[in-house]
């Protein structure tokens, strides 16, 4: 119901108040097919409703991500036009839900080895952290360069590098002083009814 109400409530209010995209960008009953795509995949694996062949997810991921590149060189992913704010959203969620599924399904072949590249786990780790600082870091970046007089035009390659680097290097920060120590303490707090106390399906696919 979240997946599907979500691009319904996206348009609803694209009519009602046509010249703030930030309904959709930014509310949570807008986003809530992306969050809701995620807990699908996770109980889904887990209960084993969600069950299909590595070779179909690859089929799947394949076509999900050649969709999403059309719609992207047509400008589809623009959140400030109309098929975007409606219908991008959801299928950007599509697009990478096809995705995990698939690495999860072939997670003991090479295929997706590099996956376990010490600086691609880092960044998974700390990836919440940037995904809630990026916007403090850029507005600090940009502040402090303009303090020291260094200015970048906005769309600037190297401007964008630099604000990736220094949100990956506060969320770093925040990582080491917040929530690594924060997370030190769950043990404290587990619960026997918790699904990591229960065992989960080692397989999630089924043969073709």
């Amino acid at each position: 119901i979240l997946i599907l109400s979500a691009p319904v409530f996206r348009m609803a209010w694209f009519f009602l108040v046509p010249g703030n995209e930030r309904i959709q960008y930014l509310a949570t009953f807008s986003r809530m097919d992306v969050i809701s795509l995620g807990c699908l995949l996770a109980l889904g694996l887990r209960q084993g409703f969600l069950r299909i062949s590595p070779q179909q997810s690859t089929i799947l991921m394949l076509a999900t991500s050649g969709i999403l590149m059309v719609v992207y060189n047509l400008q589809g992913l623009n959140r400030m036009l109309p098929f975007c704010r409606i219908a991008g959203y959801s299928l950007v969620g599509l697009t990478f839900f096809s995705v995990v599924w698939w690495a999860l399904l072939h997670r003991d072949q090479g295929v997706v080895a590099f996956l376990r590249f010490p600086p691609l786990t880092y960044l998974g780790k700390i990836c919440y952290g940037v995904y809630l600082l990026q916007r403090p870091a850029e507005v600090l970046l940009v502040k402090g360069m303009g303090k020291f007089g260094v200015v970048f035009d906005a769309g600037s390659p190297s401007l964008m590098v630099g604000k990736m680097a220094f949100s990956i290097l506060i969320a770093s920060l925040c990582w080491y002083a917040f929530e690594k120590p924060l997370l030190s303490l769950k043990d404290r707090f587990v619960s026997k009814r918790h699904p990591s106390e229960r065992s989960v399906p080692a397989d999630y696919s089924v043969p073709v």
